[in-house]
């Protein structure tokens, strides 16, 4: 599963690469401020004080109208996602060097523009590597913690709550980039070592940041965390311990700081929750990203919303997937694509009887099955057999002779869920009608997603939020990811939950980098406008739809 995780995250996180078009009038650089083009200097972690009050200073502190707010009354955030530092490895310099001197920066106007546009909070993913001494790790660059500072103080100048989320483990200069991430990296869960450093750099925060107010400044202590037992469950007991001693070494500096626990591969961390931390969730509803494989590795795979709703795992309780014609199939072909996470692959059958089907393993491990369809054939019926399997349905394409294909693509909805497959009704006309379960609309994805989280969250009296809305796919139309992120924050402002579009450069950055411009993705957007006199584009359709449900 980890392996099809990093695939997926790979795919969307290339974002913004050069794509050898020419805008002559953006060229404009943007400089680097004195606290940014400071050399790299080091103090040892226990000789670093309390932030810098040349740069966060009082002036700053007098006019920020953020106070201090309590886990159990979360303002109603809204607001983006800033990658510019989320891994120490991945993005090289030259991506930006057109715009900047090299390197990834925070800037001003970023936050500046969110202030403008009625948003109220950004959440930065950042890898604690870049605090990091690569000769020792007990050092810290003060050249970058004072770029923090910046971005705090920026953030406070604008009245924007910065929600800091780390993605990286300290130290990992010069490694793999997929070592560093806290999503695919054990030693968060599993090593002493690391644990003890990991805490020591949010301590070295903590202290730093005690004076700032709660409604300034929030921490989401590791961004996707993945803590698994041996036999591919959550250990969500490791995962308690590896993450509480950090939230109380925090709240000793600050009782109302708000400390925030990302989900644990989709399941509810309740141990974190009864002790006052937030919860957050981050996945996608919508999963294709349209390279030339989705994340799967499949290719050929019809793409569109909306989708049909289906639950992600077979289970011994929630029987088969069903597909009954209106009058009879034709002759054709059923492929079922799975990941067998224990037990034995599917079988399918027809009209009660199985069939035999030919399987292949792609290089991510997907298993995918076709099977014959009799002509005639009146149902077709997919299930695993036995009583101890999990098996992850990913898509279900049908083909028959001289009819439309039929494709089912499974979303990112319903992780864990036991209830029942559903029963399709397929047309002649290729129509596809869900005869026993619901549609894919905005509750049925706040039952199957996000409800679990909200009922853990009020028990507990804590918030909830969706700490990323936004899907990375490139394969819909216009219309249709509008559609797609309409539902989604309806859905969200309906239940008065919080929310962070991802990411702030897919619709706001010098206009090569910006992910959806128009140029460098399928999607055809049409509407964009320069920001000021700068560098900076905004993808309009984008930024119009997320301002109605601020």
């Amino acid at each position: 599963m980890k392996k099809l995780l990093a695939v997926f995250l790979a795919l969307a996180l290339v974002r913004g690469v050069f794509t050898g078009a020419a805008y002559a009038d953006d060229t404009r650089k943007i400089e680097l401020t004195e606290v940014q083009a400071q050399e790299p200097w080091y103090l040892p972690m226990d000789e670093v004080g309390t932030y810098d009050t040349g740069i966060i200073t009082d002036e700053i502190r007098a006019a920020c109208t953020l106070g201090d707010v309590t886990a159990g009354a979360l303002p109603y955030w809204t607001g983006f996602i800033l990658e510019n530092k989320i891994f120490y490895n991945f993005y090289p310099d030259e991506q930006w060097a057109e715009y900047t001197p090299g390197g990834r920066y925070w800037t001003e106007d970023e936050i500046r523009h969110q202030a403008e546009e009625g948003f109220n909070c950004v959440r930065a993913v950042y890898s604690f590597s870049y605090l990091s001494d690569p000769d020792d790790v007990w050092n810290i660059n003060m050249a970058e913690l004072e770029q923090l500072d910046e971005l705090l103080g920026w953030c406070m100048k604008y009245s924007i709550h910065l929600m800091l989320s780390i993605t990286g483990l300290p130290g990992m200069a010069g490694t793999d980039r997929w070592e560093e991430d806290i999503a695919y990296n054990d030693a968060l869960f599993t090593d002493p070592a690391t644990q003890e450093i990991f805490a020591a750099y949010w301590k070295m925060l903590s202290r730093r940041y005690a004076d700032i107010p709660s409604g300034a400044l929030s921490f989401e202590l590791e961004a996707e965390g993945s803590c698994m037992t041996p036999e591919g469950g959550p250990d969500m007991e490791r995962f308690y311990n590896a993450l509480a001693p950090i939230a109380q070494s925090i709240w000793e500096d600050r009782a109302d700081r708000i400390v925030i626990v990302n989900d644990n591969d989709k399941n509810v961390p309740e141990q974190l929750a009864a002790i006052g931390c937030c919860l957050s969730l981050h996945a996608h509803v919508y999963n294709h990203t349209g390279a030339e494989e989705d994340w799967f590795g499949l290719t050929d795979v019809e793409y569109r919303w909306p989708m049909e709703y289906i639950p992600r795992y077979f289970w011994p309780e929630n029987g088969s997937l069903k597909l009954e014609a209106e009058s009879a199939f034709q002759e054709g072909t059923v492929t079922a694509c799975v990941n067998v996470l224990a037990g034995e692959a599917p079988e399918i059958w027809c009209d009660g009887a199985a069939v035999p089907a030919e399987a292949a393993v792609n290089d991510h491990g997907v298993t995918t099955l076709t099977a014959s369809v009799p002509e005639g054939t009146k149902e077709i019926a997919i299930a695993p057999e036995g009583d101890d399997f999990n098996v992850e349905l990913i898509l279900v394409d049908l083909k028959q002779e001289g009819r439309e294909r039929v494709q089912l693509n499974v979303p990112l909805v319903g992780y864990v869920t036991e209830e029942q497959f559903p029963t399709f009704l397929v047309g002649d006309d290729g129509a596809v009608t869900n005869l026993t379960g619901h549609s894919l609309d905005g509750e049925a994805i706040y039952e199957g997603y996000m409800q679990k989280f909200v009922e853990c969250a009020e028990k507990y009296h804590v918030g909830f939020i969706e700490t990323e809305v936004g899907t990375d796919t490139t394969v819909l139309s216009v219309e249709e990811y509008l559609a797609y992120h309409e539902m989604m924050l309806s859905t969200l402002k309906d239940h008065g939950i919080s929310w962070m579009y991802n990411c702030e450069h897919n619709i706001f950055a010098p206009k090569e980098l910006m992910w959806l411009n128009g140029e460098n993705d399928p999607i055809p957007f049409q509407h964009f406008s320069q920001w000021e006199d700068s560098p900076y584009w905004v993808n309009d359709d984008v930024t119009e739809l997320l301002k109605a449900y601020q």
